[in-house]
């Protein structure tokens, strides 16, 4: 028993945006740019070609992906911001380029806070093809519970990452993406289909934004982020393309726009209502333990905005069932990367998580022995449950400080 918020939509409301999302399969279809693949399909029942775009009939659609779930690669609670282009440097406040030794320090930095790691920022003084592979290679160098380059854009660079993950005895997926709406990512097709014969674990996600490149409306967007997963997952089990087929933790979910930029949301209220919505959405189809992509903020640098967003963000979504939680130590969006704000991050996720833990009650709490002993106008500070019990009932700080106002005056 824990503290935790209820679906906001009925079970009536989900069925409808299932049933939404096999309307556009059927009818409107997925875009595959692949010409080996489109072949392949051609020849499938249930499937339907006509030049690059994939109609998919609703019982080829259950039938392929009833056994699919959420990847079980992470096994973290908390992991690391990844991919910034600009690094807050600690020491003098500027945002500058990162380089090699940032990605170095970054990486040592969130092992010895003890959460997982996707390279944090990207070494721009490494260049062309050997900068992935760079990447790749410090994060298994570096630490314990490391997830690497994430999406590999070459065959060479994929290859590279298996052959690494499995030395360091790490898992290995090959990302492929859905390039909203409802196009499968060229690339990621390619790569697979080059490296079918090695039988590479394969995991999905998407990334749609309301009013850009998915409908504004709610439900419509709810549809849009279904049918292009399923569709995902359909086209490559039915080809028997991989070793397995997994969600990633943050599939089924979509973003919010700034209409007056045209900038991508991942913080505010907008975005925090999608997040929590794709949380319980995810769960409806395996991903037992979604990820919460709660710890970004639209703030330049760690303040009273970047608190506020990550905050309340994590809190939500960890009352949602939230289960891995991303982007520790970023800043604008995935922009920029900060030592300090991980450090702030991890503690504020020790907060979060000490608000969901398990209640405990039961009928051996009520203490009414020591209630007894105690009587009227008492105390129990020196009672044996509280001496027993108070450092595991009570959050404890590292960083944030309960202090009474007389003693903060003189530390």
């Amino acid at each position: 028993m824990r503290l935790e918020i209820d679906d906001p939509l009925s079970e009536k409301q989900w069925l409808a945006v299932e049933n939404a999302a096999f309307r556009i399969l059927e009818k409107t279809g997925i875009l595959v740019p692949h010409a080996d693949i489109l072949s392949a399909l051609a020849g499938l029942p249930g499937f339907h070609v006509d030049g690059e775009t994939v109609g998919i009939e609703e019982p080829m659609v259950r039938e392929q992906t009833s056994s699919i779930k959420g990847t079980q690669a992470y096994g973290a609670r908390l992991m690391s911001g990844a991919y910034s282009h600009h690094f807050l440097d600690p020491d003098t406040r500027v945002t500058r380029s990162p380089t090699l030794q940032d990605l170095v320090t970054s990486v040592r930095q969130a092992e010895a806070l003890g959460s997982a790691v996707c390279a944090p920022v990207v070494p721009l003084d490494i260049p062309g093809p050997r900068q992935e592979l760079v990447m790749e290679r410090v994060t298994h160098e570096n630490s314990r519970l490391s997830f690497g380059a994430g999406q590999a854009t070459s065959v060479v660079a994929a290859e590279a990452a298996m052959e690494m993950s499995a030395v360091v005895n790490r898992p290995y997926e090959l990302e492929l993406w859905i390039h909203s709406p409802l196009k499968l990512d060229p690339s990621g097709l390619n790569i697979l289909w080059q490296l079918r014969h090695r039988r590479p674990r394969v995991r999905i996600s998407n990334m749609p934004v309301r009013g850009m490149s998915s409908p504004i409306s709610l439900s419509g967007v709810l549809a849009q982020t279904t049918a292009e997963c399923l569709a995902c997952a359909a086209v490559v089990a039915a080809l028997d393309l991989a070793g397995g087929v997994t969600y990633r933790t943050d599939a089924f979910s979509s973003y919010a726009i700034d209409m007056r930029s045209t900038k991508v949301l991942v913080s505010g209220p907008d975005y925090l209502q999608l997040m929590v919505l794709s949380i319980f959405l995810a769960r409806r189809y395996g991903i037992a333990a979604p990820m919460g992509k709660a710890l970004m903020t639209a703030s330049k640098c760690p303040d009273e905005q970047a608190a506020a967003e990550k905050a309340t963000q994590a809190l939500a979504a960890a009352l949602a069932g939230a289960g891995t939680f991303t982007a520790a130590g970023t800043l604008s969006g995935v922009e920029v990367f900060s030592p300090v704000q991980m450090v702030i991050d991890h503690e504020i996720m020790s907060w979060v998580d000490a608000c969901v833990r398990p209640l405990g009650f039961c009928d051996n709490d009520f203490a009414l022995d020591e209630i007894d002993t105690v009587g009227p106008n008492g105390t129990f500070m020196d009672s044996p449950s509280t001496v027993r019990c108070f450092r595991e009932v009570f959050w404890r700080p590292n960083i944030f400080s309960f202090s009474p106002f007389p003693a903060w005056l003189g530390e």
